[in-house]
């Protein structure tokens, strides 16, 4: 196998570059082209855009694209990148490209100060290569509107919220971020981040309401499925927000018969609606994340309600920052956390930085991670009250 040295791995700034990407994500993606009309960006219009792209290979072969955002983990912003666009051309595939630009690419976010990593993937398989692991397993809702009855202003003894048709998202930031304080890895939106929010929406057929100040939701007809109305984005700031929402969607039963709807681990819908079988859940494996910074990831985590401490042995093959003994030291609630390595002491839990990332996002506790036979954990009860389920969230396209 070629070397990183022999990828040359870079980031995207040249106007050949630039124009190697793209037509090499239109070769892997099978979409046309028009090569010879294509605009490279200066490099000040290169600095002001929220991704980066790095690519390797002379031309330029495989790459992706890198996005700057922040997310919601345990109430605070934790900054992260997202993964998109990977592609290789089918005669540099099998070669190492994707490989050798994640082994320098992600100690560059380390560098950087980013906390967590996600992306899509097209394989779950291909993706834990590089330290990424499944976090998120999406409940898609496919429910009859007449089911949500209950939730009408009238079912509820409620004054009807105004319903207001936006085309701005950056009106909804307030709900939306309620909405990701209470999910972990939720993206905190930037103005230019609302993509499912249409500026023109009769034309888009795609329509987002402000339900009062509890809740929004985008909806559209699903397409190839007539009487479905699809949910595509929503953002609520309790419980009384989310019944509001329901409740705006029980209101459409007169255009359309039933509703798919995504919502969070912790909302049991098949539970909320009066014939159980209705409301049909489908559970799929979604999206994948990975910690890039085991210190601030350990600092941010939620701790229980008593002071403790533990030690945990990482094992992370493209970070050598993270490849040590840490040794975690918390008061109660973790007001104070204090994480030092401490590649000399023996550990509590040893485990592989994927492992790692799904108990810390509380995409898995540690009972249920012990079923995957890959951590070593003498005494499990000495993490009691750590590594707690958290619903996850993430659906914004990047």
């Amino acid at each position: 196998m070629n070397t990183q040295h022999d990828h040359f791995v870079r980031m995207v700034r040249t106007p050949e570059d630039q124009l190697a990407f793209q037509q090499c994500m239109a070769t892997a993606f099978s979409y046309s082209m028009d090569s010879a009309a294509f605009q490279p960006k200066t490099p000040e219009e290169l600095a002001l855009q929220p991704f980066e792209t790095w690519v390797a290979g002379q031309p330029a072969s495989s790459g992706y694209v890198v996005h700057d955002f922040d997310v919601w983990f345990n109430g605070k912003l934790a900054r992260t990148s997202g993964i998109g666009g990977v592609a290789t051309l089918p005669e540099a595939r099998s070669q190492g490209g994707i490989r050798a630009i994640f082994e320098e690419q992600l100690p560059d976010s380390y560098r950087k100060g980013y906390v967590f990593s996600m992306l899509f993937p097209f394989s779950h398989v291909f993706y834990r290569k590089f330290g990424y692991e499944l976090v998120q397993r999406s409940h898609v809702y496919t429910v009859p509107l007449q089911s949500l009855s209950s939730f009408s202003d009238r079912s509820r003894g409620c004054a009807p919220l105004p319903v207001q048709l936006v085309t701005d998202g950056a009106s909804l930031t307030e709900i939306h971020d309620a909405f990701g304080r209470q999910c972990s890895l939720s993206i905190h939106r930037k103005p230019t981040q609302w993509h499912f929010v249409s500026r023109d929406p009769v034309k888009a057929v795609n329509f987002t309401y402000r339900i009062g100040d509890k809740a929004f939701v985008t909806i559209r007809g699903h397409e190839g499925e007539e009487g479905t109305l699809h949910v595509r984005d929503l953002g609520y700031i309790d419980r009384e927000g989310l019944y509001a929402l329901l409740g705006f969607l029980y209101t459409m039963r007169a255009s359309y018969e039933k509703a798919l709807i995504t919502l969070p681990d912790s909302v049991p819908l098949t539970a909320m609606v009066p014939e159980c079988y209705e409301a049909k859940d489908k559970v799929s494996a979604h999206g994948m994340a990975r910690i890039v910074n085991v210190v601030r990831a350990l600092e941010l985590m939620p701790y229980p309600n008593h002071p403790g401490t533990f030690t945990v042995k990482v094992r992370d093959a493209q970070i050598a920052e993270n490849n040590h003994t840490f040794a975690v030291e918390y008061t109660a609630g973790g007001g104070s956390v204090s994480v030092i390595i401490a590649d000399d002491a023996v550990p509590d839990l040893t485990v592989s930085i994927q492992r790692l990332t799904q108990l810390v996002t509380g995409s898995l506790t540690l009972s249920e991670a012990m079923w995957t036979g890959d951590i070593e954990c003498p005494d499990p009860d000495r993490f009691d009250g750590l590594f707690p389920h958290q619903d996850i969230y993430f659906d914004d396209p990047f």
